[in-house]
């Protein structure tokens, strides 16, 4: 019975060690985050060139000397071009920002692509406005844009590190050089050609950050690929190369006799000495024979 047991717990431990050699055990890797930081980066550079196209929009309408061709197009007021060229533009700026910045934060490609399309129609309908309605209604949806795309780059600024401050001044460094240069280029396009022309300048840049926005969309859409350890791929794992010869629930074989039995069972009397001394204890030795 005993060497029955340790028979059957020899076999058991081998069939462990060789169910365990079939196992395959993922190597420890290094835990990265998924870069979201890099992520925000690209997206921001759709909605930066959308905002600042956006604030190049709002001080258009001007030339260098403080008057606009509008006013003497439509017979307005000065006060009603500040009016509806920019109060309008500003406020709905200004709504339009505190609604991009959380959708921004979740649907930054949707929103800017959004806002985008609605500077484009405000832009075509601020250059062939036949009145002072659909001049206001195409200053409205400008600022709507606008405002919306300067909500998403404050979301996707958020999401930076360390790098916060370095992009948020240099998309306000270019927002006020654009909105400075404005009013000079739109007065030489004006004076060359028409006022009109110069309101439907910024529809070609408008496209490009239309382009821009939805490749970096797309490319932030994929799933992130996270990086091996020092570079090399794990290879593909095939048949093991020592199976399990007793899988999980197979019994174990009969055990057979032991590669060494005991020549003396348990309860079996020991055999006599092979070499026993016939004399009784405490017997005299035998003469020796006189040596030759």
């Amino acid at each position: 019975m005993a060497h029955y047991l340790l028979g059957h717990n020899i076999a058991h431990r081998r069939s462990n060690e060789s169910y365990g050699m079939s196992m395959y055990v993922v190597p420890p890797q290094r835990a990265e985050a998924w870069p979201n930081s890099d992520r925000a980066g690209r997206m921001l550079i759709g909605p930066g060139f959308a905002a600042i196209i956006g604030l190049a929009m709002l001080t258009a309408v001007y030339r260098t000397d403080g008057k606009s061709l509008i006013q003497l197009e439509f017979h307005m007021s000065s006060q009603a071009v500040l009016l509806n060229c920019v109060v309008a533009y500003v406020v709905a700026a200004i709504l339009a920002v505190g609604l991009g910045l959380p959708l921004g934060a979740r649907f930054p490609t949707g929103v800017i692509l959004a806002a985008i399309g609605l500077m484009l129609v405000g832009t075509v309908l601020t250059a062939f406005a036949a009145g002072s309605a659909m001049l206001l209604v195409g200053r409205v949806l400008d600022g709507l844009g606008t405002g919306a795309a300067a909500g998403v780059i404050a979301a996707l600024v958020l999401r930076l590190n360390g790098r916060r401050g370095i992009a948020a001044a240099v998309i306000a460094a270019l927002g006020v050089l654009a909105a400075v240069t404005a009013p000079v280029v739109g007065q030489l396009i004006s004076d060359a050609v028409s006022f009109r022309l110069a309101y439907l300048a910024p529809v070609p840049f408008l496209l490009v950050a239309l382009i821009v926005s939805a490749v970096g969309g797309i490319a932030s859409a994929k799933p992130p690929v996270h990086p091996i350890p020092y570079g090399t791929p794990y290879p593909s794992q095939g048949p093991a190369q020592y199976p399990n010869p007793n899988p999980y629930a197979t019994p174990y074989p009969a055990q057979g006799p032991a590669q060494y039995p005991n020549p003396n069972p348990h309860g079996t009397p020991y055999p006599p000495p092979q070499h026993p001394y016939s004399a009784p204890y405490g017997a005299p030795h035998p003469p020796q024979a006189p040596p030759h």
